[in-house]
């Protein structure tokens, strides 16, 4: 799954040219993602199921395992730790919170942003 977060500040002046934007850079950047992946499922002959929906991803993550009956989630941390991950908040963090089911978190052994 992958959430194109197009939410703007009410310190955005052109609200609608950003969130328009956002939404073209992100639903790009989600088809590729989604393929990549879909390429990796296929050469290994795993079945895979991809979504690329719009909105707030911990909210829209739920959902989907509402609506989908889904039993497990798996997802990517960034690794953020102190202050940065106060200021930036985590996606992971909600999910694990608000999800009616085990989530399962896995982050990639270089990725260490501080």
């Amino acid at each position: 799954m992958y959430v194109v977060e197009t939410d703007t500040s009410w310190l955005t002046v052109s609200k609608n040219e950003v969130r328009a934007s956002l939404q073209e850079i992100g639903e790009d950047a989600g088809a590729k993602a989604l393929a990549e992946i879909e390429a990796l499922a296929a050469e290994f002959d795993v079945e895979l199921v991809t979504e690329l929906r719009e909105g707030t991803p911990d909210e829209e993550i739920v959902e989907y395992v509402d609506d989908e009956a889904v039993d497990l989630v798996v997802m990517g941390t960034h690794g953020r730790e102190g202050i940065r991950r106060r200021l930036v908040g985590s996606v992971a963090e909600r999910v694990v919170r608000e999800a009616p089911v085990p989530v399962t978190t896995v982050t990639d052994a270089g990725d260490t942003e501080q």
